[in-house]
């Protein structure tokens, strides 16, 4: 074989190994744009965390009012279920940004909610305001304490959601599967209480 045919043969072999090194690339880049984004994982893994609360998902329930709680609000006639809905009335939250790293992940989240110790401040204002202009008889503290607690549905359902200040929400990456760290649900609870 003379060496322009070996040549040839080999420019021939290496534009074939070219082109499918390329087409291979093409092919993995391909793969790799089907599935969701970090980001849109993410959204979703804080969406489906979300709307558990927004839903009013008895299990976010359950683990919001232990069973002192509940056994307080019996004392006074209410249902711990109807006030906790009462509380969770005009959830809503905005997802504002997600910065991912690796297996870790941070969102911003701006959270709509009521809060318990808002309508409990109001109601304890009223009740004051009621004894002391003399509208009301004069309650001795313990009275107040059990008016307050008597009327803190009617106030809770009343109250109205306010947006707080953007939230900072860990996420970490665990079995290929986003996950919002504990500390959140925590976070979510202390917003509402």
């Amino acid at each position: 074989m003379n060496s322009s045919k070996m040549h040839l043969l080999q420019a021939k072999s290496l534009l074939i190994s070219v082109s499918l090194l390329a087409l291979l690339s093409c092919a993995i880049i391909a793969l790799n744009g089907c599935g969701p984004s970090d980001e849109e994982r993410i959204t979703e893994a804080l969406t489906t965390e979300l709307e558990t609360i927004k839903s009013h998902d008895d299990q976010f329930i359950s683990s919001l009012v232990s069973e002192d709680t509940q056994q307080a609000l019996q004392n006074v006639n209410i249902d711990a279920k109807s006030f906790c809905s009462s509380l969770l009335d005009g959830f809503d939250y905005q997802i504002n940004s997600i910065e991912a790293n690796k297996a870790t992940a941070q969102a911003s989240v701006t959270i709509t909610c009521k809060s318990l110790s808002d309508a409990t401040s109001t109601l304890k204002s009223d009740a004051e305001t009621s004894s002391a202009n003399g509208t009301g008889t004069n309650l001795t503290d313990d009275e107040l304490s059990q008016t307050i607690a008597e009327n803190s549905l009617d106030y809770l359902q009343n109250a109205q959601p306010k947006q707080h200040d953007p939230i900072t929400i860990s996420l970490s990456l665990q079995d290929k599967k986003w996950e919002v760290d504990q500390q959140a649900k925590s976070t979510f609870a202390q917003l509402l209480l």
